[in-house]
């Protein structure tokens, strides 16, 4: 009878504790982000410059945001947008795709003003640790898309300790 008592203690202590860690959230992780999202919404104008990187061949850009409207420019390619339309021109082929922007897309490229708004609920947040990027301070946290169909493995953000602004932005693709 004391052991069957023992065991149900033990599972009675072990399992509740094991559901509740298995649950929670990497709170400092989620106040780098949630700081990010604060900031970046804060600011009327700002621009970001990036490089993507894919099968080896990368490319440099530079985006700038106001509100919901943006311009992008890439080697090769434009993109602008009024917050409703969104106009690819390609510069190699001479032709513009017109598109209209789904304002919950959180795509960087066909909807970068919902780029540094990572959603609770849509990632599980990590923090990684600290790094220097361009001479700054920065903590970096890793977010993964908790939708196992997405074609993002992994986002892993930088931010200034001083700035709470985004001093790395790096897309992994499944």
């Amino acid at each position: 009878m004391k052991k069957i008592l023992l065991a149900i203690t033990v599972i009675l202590t072990v399992f509740p504790l094991t559901g509740a860690f298995a649950h929670t959230r990497d709170t400092k992780a989620d106040l780098i982000v949630a700081r990010v999202g604060d900031k970046i919404r804060q600011m009327k104008d700002y621009s970001v410059e990036f490089t993507v990187t894919a099968e080896g061949n990368s490319q440099f850009g530079v985006y700038v945001g106001s509100g919901d409207k943006f311009a992008m420019q890439t080697d090769g390619a434009q993109v602008i947008s009024d917050g409703k339309s969104r106009y690819e021109v390609n510069e190699v082929d001479m032709e513009v795709l017109v598109d209209i922007v789904d304002p919950q897309d959180r795509n960087f490229f066909s909807n970068p003003t919902k780029a540094f708004d990572f959603a609770p609920e849509m990632f599980t947040t990590r923090f990684t640790g600290e790094e220097k990027v361009g001479g700054l301070d920065s903590e970096v946290v890793s977010l993964t898309p908790k939708d196992t169909g997405s074609s993002v493995k992994e986002i892993v953000l930088k931010v200034s300790k001083s700035t709470g602004l985004p001093t790395e932005l790096i897309y992994r693709a499944n």
